[in-house]
């Protein structure tokens, strides 16, 4: 299984844990739905390679792996969804960083 693939499957890992998260879409083609709320999507985009070399004549790349991640909730009211967005954001960063920055 190739880093991509490894890093993917982790933070799929991460995310699942965000407390009240339903579910989580890797690069979804559809809108999630109201009973799918709150869930996070998110979307894998083009890396880029910066460096490659061989290590004992196995090839090895240096590369950046770019992602969005989108957290959608549902709020009571309009006037609540900004300060349950920021919460829920909150708890997404802490599963996200969990352990240091080593994704």
């Amino acid at each position: 299984m190739d880093a991509r693939e490894l890093i993917a499957k982790e933070l799929h890992r991460r995310l699942s844990s965000v407390p009240g998260t339903k579910i989580v879409f890797r690069n979804p083609k559809v809108e999630p739905t109201v009973d799918d709320l709150p869930c996070i999507s998110f979307f894998e985009l083009g890396d880029v390679v910066h460096k490659r070399d061989q290590r004992g004549g196995i090839p090895y790349y240096i590369r950046t792996f770019n992602l969005i991640i989108e957290p959608i909730i549902a709020s009571a009211t309009e006037g609540e969804s900004t300060p349950d967005l920021i919460t829920y954001v909150k708890e997404v960063k802490k599963k996200l960083y969990e352990g240091g920055i080593n994704l």
